[in-house]
């Protein structure tokens, strides 16, 4: 239980102004995104400098209190969530400075709290490229990109978040810090310390400070979309795509037709994009060069090959950058117009790409067979075999009647992603949504190995507890 003594010595410590007790202060970062889960913490904790994040937790563990390490409150997976009110959240919102930015050796030193966009913008000022793409890169913060290696529209190229980290600096459970801080690209000393915080969902460190790879900055875009008539023709035209275009080819993003109309529905300015709503499969891709290079020219060839073949029914090129930008918008406003039409069940999932085609249509039967009223919404990277494939509410149901389902459709889904090789947590996390599944698909050796880390780590178990797995 949090007393009176230890919030009196936090305030000692960070100041009273950073330490939020009142329930209307606190609001704000007790609810989940989705509204899926609310944290049970009633204190929440705003250091402003590492040695403030240290103290803190050497006083948590003093206390026997548990510490739930949060970012921009924009995770799906209850990954910053307090499950009781014995935990305290610590955010790193007042750490937000960019404290370096090196152009020669493309590479920035930032504090956890600084949000993507802060980063990409002052990446831009220096003409460099910090590439990673979110929708919600205004509100998410770098410790949480990174804690669960975050992935996005980019990945393809650029890869995922651990891709993008020469060095990190982290608070250990018992307020140790360590610091791997370099813009050095080659390090062989040992084990590669900062990877033990990146993916981890804060189970064992809290990352205070991270030094991130820039890139040379895009001069030349051109976004184009396809269309196509089932999924075998989808990953045909990825796999001619890549064997064509190589490392410029930067995203290569499926939209599914319902996902295209509840834009078009929810999103009345984006209904003129001429996107046909007469084939099931859409792609929007994009190749991207640092240098003068014919992109333009190197779409249009493609466009053509890939209609004279016929494995796309039709193709989309914008004229201008204003269309392009509009296109990406319907994009990244999927997510949002699912949450306005109604409820959601969503998986995060990855598989070989081989493997989509046989995925897609068994699940499509199966769910079916359960209700032939769900609608299926499936869109996101396929370039690297990870698609979001939602079930959105029937119309005519109750949500909480369709939610009800959740673990039916869920075990239908994640059976099938782990019959043909795939991972029910592609870029997400685990959280507390995803820990049932953690046991029934993830080998026992594995488990086995990643609780003796944590309580090597962490023995009295004060970092996020129950999340990330373990």
């Amino acid at each position: 239980m949090v007393t009176q003594e230890f919030l009196h010595a936090v305030v000692r410590l960070v100041g009273e102004d950073n330490c939020l007790t009142s329930p209307a202060l606190c609001a704000p970062y007790l609810q989940e995104q989705r509204g899926r889960f609310e944290s049970l913490a009633n204190v929440v904790i705003l250091p402003t400098t590492t040695e403030e994040v240290s103290a803190v937790v050497k006083l948590c563990a003093e206390h026997k209190i548990q510490i739930v390490p949060q970012g921009g409150n924009t995770g799906l997976v209850g990954g910053t969530v307090a499950t009781t009110n014995n935990e305290v959240l610590i955010n790193l919102q007042r750490m937000n400075r960019i404290i370096s930015l090196d152009a020669k050796d493309y590479t920035m030193t930032v504090e956890a709290g600084c949000t993507l966009q802060q980063v990409k913008n002052a990446a831009v000022v220096q003409h460099r490229c910090f590439p990673m793409g979110l929708s919600v890169a205004a509100k998410c913060q770098i410790g949480g990109v990174l804690s669960t290696n975050a992935g996005g529209i980019n990945v393809l190229r650029y890869g995922m978040a651990r891709d993008m980290v020469l060095g990190i600096e982290a608070v250990l459970p018992n307020g140790d810090i360590v610091n791997t801080l370099s813009s050095t690209r080659k390090n062989n000393i040992g084990f590669d310390v900062k990877q033990l915080f990146i993916g981890t969902e804060g189970a064992l460190g809290i990352i205070t400070k991270a030094t991130l790879k820039l890139f040379p900055l895009p001069e030349q875009r051109q976004t184009f979309v396809l269309a196509c008539t089932s999924i075998e023709h989808v990953i045909e035209a990825f796999m001619v795509t890549k064997n064509a275009l190589g490392e410029i080819l930067s995203a290569f993003e499926l939209l599914s037709k319902p996902a295209i109309q509840l834009v078009a529905k929810h999103r009345k300015e984006l209904q003129n994009q001429h996107f046909s709503l007469s084939h099931p499969w859409l792609v929007l891709a994009e190749l991207e060069s640092s240098r003068a290079f014919p992109v333009a020219n190197l779409a249009a060839t493609l466009c053509e090959d890939l209609l004279k073949q016929k494995i796309v029914a039709d193709i989309l090129v914008p004229s201008n950058k204003e269309d392009a930008e509009k296109l990406w918008k319907i994009r990244t406003e999927i997510p949002w117009v699912q949450r306005e039409e109604g409820a959601s069940i969503k998986h995060d999932i990855a598989l070989p790409l081989s493997q989509w085609a046989n995925f897609m249509s068994a699940a499509e039967e199966k769910i079916l067979q359960k209700n032939a009223r769900v609608r299926i919404v499936a869109f996101g990277h396929l370039g690297d075999g990870n698609i979001h494939y939602n079930l959105m509410q029937p119309i005519g149901v109750q949500a909480a009647d369709f939610l009800e389902k959740m673990p039916i459709y869920n075990e239908i889904v994640h059976d099938l992603v782990h019959q043909y090789g795939g991972t029910f947590s592609a870029e997400h996390g685990i959280g507390l949504a995803k820990r049932a599944e953690v046991l029934k698909y993830v080998a026992p050796e594995v488990i086995t190995l990643q609780q003796k880390l944590k309580m090597l780590i962490d023995p009295t178990n004060t970092l996020n507890p129950h999340k990330g797995g373990v």
